[in-house]
């Protein structure tokens, strides 16, 4: 049983050092990502959508997506 629950958390451990690289990853990527509540309340962006959206971090967190959406939209004329 020791030997079970040692084995499980060795697991954890190293589930927990892949989930920080993957974080890492998408943090300095160019790549643009979100994520909202249910609500569209944004509650994370990365450096990629920062960047594309030219906004500040503490600007962007807890603004509707759909209102940002609407802004991108008059902006580039669609």
């Amino acid at each position: 049983m020791l030997r079970n629950f040692l084995k499980i958390n060795e697991t954890m451990v190293n589930l927990s050092k892949i989930d920080k690289i993957i974080f890492n990853v998408l943090e300095n990527s160019d790549i643009f990502c979100l994520f909202c509540t249910s609500q569209g309340k944004v509650i994370y962006a990365n450096t990629g959508a920062l960047k594309i959206m030219d906004y500040a971090y503490r600007e962007l967190i807890g603004k509707s997506i759909f209102s940002l959406f609407l802004i991108f939209l008059r902006l580039n004329h669609f």
